[in-house]
């Protein structure tokens, strides 16, 4: 089963969840979808979803505890949306960045999406 937290730090309280929700495009269909596959990353780069990656995996960055994406030298990133599973974390960021983060190992997958 996959949740939903739109806003799951509460750092856009000046954002209707209804905007929040439009924000994430195609990623939001994608992902209640994820089911079908063996994780998001998977559904993700799905031929029939996103296909591949334009600029690669992100090096350098990372999630915090807490889901914030950090990379040195630029402000901390709170998730504008969280999908989770029994296995996975999926956040969204501001700026087309989608982090995957596996919940038993926390190994990391971080690109953009846009």
């Amino acid at each position: 089963m996959i949740t939903i937290k739109l806003d799951p730090l509460n750092k856009f309280p000046h954002l209707r969840k209804r905007d929040i929700l439009e924000s994430l495009g195609y990623i939001s269909y994608w992902a209640s979808v994820a089911d079908d596959y063996n994780n998001f990353k998977e559904c993700l780069l799905s031929p029939e979803h996103y296909g591949s990656l334009y600029g690669g995996e992100s090096h350098g960055g990372k999630i915090t505890e807490e889901g914030y994406f950090i990379y040195p030298g630029d402000p901390d990133l709170p998730p504008i949306a969280m999908w989770a599973t029994d296995d996975e974390i999926m956040y969204q960021y501001k700026g087309a960045i989608v982090a995957v983060v596996n919940i038993t190992t926390n190994e990391q997958w971080i690109t953009r999406m846009d």
